[in-house]
Formats: C-alpha cells, structure tokens, sequence
C-alpha cells in the first residue's frame, strides 16, 4: 500500500534561510550600485559638453520612426558615449540645419548637418546586431571628438531615405567648402 504525500516539507531553519535570503539580496544590490557607479565614472572620464542645443526651427512635418542604438567613439564600436543617452525608439526628422532625434524618454539629439562627415551601414553597434539591412551609422564631430551615432529602422525604405537626408547634409557641407575656398 503506497502512502499518499499530504504534506509539504516543513522549514525547520527559518533564521538560517532568512540570512541566506537577504545576503542574496544583499548582492544583487551592492552590483547594481556598482554599475550605476561605473556609468557615472566613464560620464566623468568622458567630461565632454553636453548634447548639442536643438536650434528653434526644429518643426517639421517629415520624419521616419527608428530606434537609436547609441553614440560611440569612432574607431571603437563598444566605447558607448554616456551623454548621448541609452537605446530609445525615435523619430529620426531633418531640420533645416541638421538631424534630429527626438527620442522617447530622453533629450533630443541634434546632429549639426555641418558636423556630419560621412553616413553608411554597419551589421550592428554595440554588441547588438541587427539582421538584413543593419544600423544606419552617422559619423559626426561632436564637441572635437569623431562619433559615430547608429539607427536601426525596421523599414529598409526609411531607412533610405534617413541616409538620403544626411547625404544632402554632407552634399550641402561640401559645396559651402568648396565656395569657401574660392576667390
């Protein structure tokens, strides 16, 4: 005859688990306030001005919806700029005097059309990859340092037509140079 199971297992060492439940707890904070501090600590080692000033005339009608993946040094796709902000889904807009990134929950990101210096695709930023047609990555002088900033769109189409826009920035960048230069 099998004796059927009516009971649960009591806890005869309450004090014991207690302890072990909040030296857990205990360790899961002590590592989130650790890399809060390491983030604070690179925004510091950073030091740079912070995010270009969104000029008046930012009020357009025409914009794409994207994802900003992130600003990084250029030359280093893992060193993530602090003061450009974390990933956020935005609408990618041009303006006038540049490319705006007006991003849920965070500042906007202007980027000067005159401080674009090149625009192409990357599979990924950041140590995420994005499948078919990759980020959209907008290289760019910020505050003297060379970035690199990324977009993912899910659609191949706005995504042409963002890396339009910032053609034409850097099209219109080239022409006020070269008049620049002449006589």
């Amino acid at each position: 005859m099998v004796k059927a199971l009516s009971e649960q297992a009591a806890v005869t060492d309450w004090p014991l688990r207690l302890l072990l439940t909040a030296a857990t707890a205990a360790v899961i904070v002590l590592a989130l306030v650790q890399l809060r501090r390491g983030w604070r600590n690179r925004a510091r080692r950073q030091d740079w001005a912070g995010l270009p000033a969104v000029p008046a005339e930012t009020v357009t009608a025409v914009g794409v919806v994207g994802k900003y993946v992130g600003t990084v040094r250029a030359g280093d796709w893992l060193d993530r700029v602090v003061a450009g902000g974390p990933m956020a889904r935005s609408l990618v807009a041009p303006t006038a005097t540049g490319l705006l990134l007006d991003r849920d929950g965070e500042q906007p990101l202007f980027i000067p059309g005159s401080d674009i210096a090149e625009v192409g695709t990357a599979p990924g930023m950041l140590q995420k990859v994005f499948g078919r047609h990759g980020v959209l990555t907008v290289s760019w002088n910020w505050a003297g340092h060379a970035v690199v900033s990324g977009v993912w769109f899910p659609d191949p189409h706005d995504q042409r037509t963002a890396m339009g826009w910032v053609q034409g920035f850097i099209a219109a960048s080239d022409n006020d140079t070269s008049k620049e230069g002449k006589p």
